[in-house]
């Protein structure tokens, strides 16, 4: 399970650098990556590892790739400007009046996944039942 997290250096100043860049509060950077304000403090001060959800959340929102955000540099002066020009397409909350809690958009699409998941597992026992009687066919 480890490996489904990040504690390293870049990665964990990597996020503190996206989220000052967009100029949003912990909570409302939560919010766009599925974490709450508390365990974005929590990363940003290292007492948590980064999920790798939430990983590949902050790398895209910052237009980087996963690889990078968790082991380059991301300060650099090049790499600082291409983030903050994404990010300053990013609504703010009272920006956007349609925000919606992405931890609840998560557990929606959780629900929908584990239905469509049924929904194949049942396909395939229906295939394994008609191949298994041939007269049938």
């Amino acid at each position: 399970m480890a490996k489904n997290n990040y504690a390293t250096d870049f990665a964990i100043s990597n996020l503190k650098l996206i989220r000052t860049l967009s100029t949003l509060s912990q909570n409302d950077f939560g919010l766009r990556v599925g974490a709450s304000k508390d365990q974005v403090n929590s990363y940003e001060s290292g007492k948590a590892k980064i999920p790798k959800p939430v990983a590949m959340m902050v790398a895209q929102l910052a237009g980087v790739s996963e690889n990078d955000f968790l082991n380059s540099d991301l300060s650099e002066e090049n790499n600082a400007k291409q983030i903050l020009d994404l990010l300053s397409v990013i609504p703010k909350k009272s920006d956007n009046p349609m925000n919606h809690d992405l931890k609840e958009l998560v557990a929606n699409m959780k629900i929908v996944i584990e239905s469509q998941n049924r929904m194949i597992e049942t396909q395939n026992t229906m295939i394994k039942v008609l191949l298994s009687n041939k007269s049938i066919l």
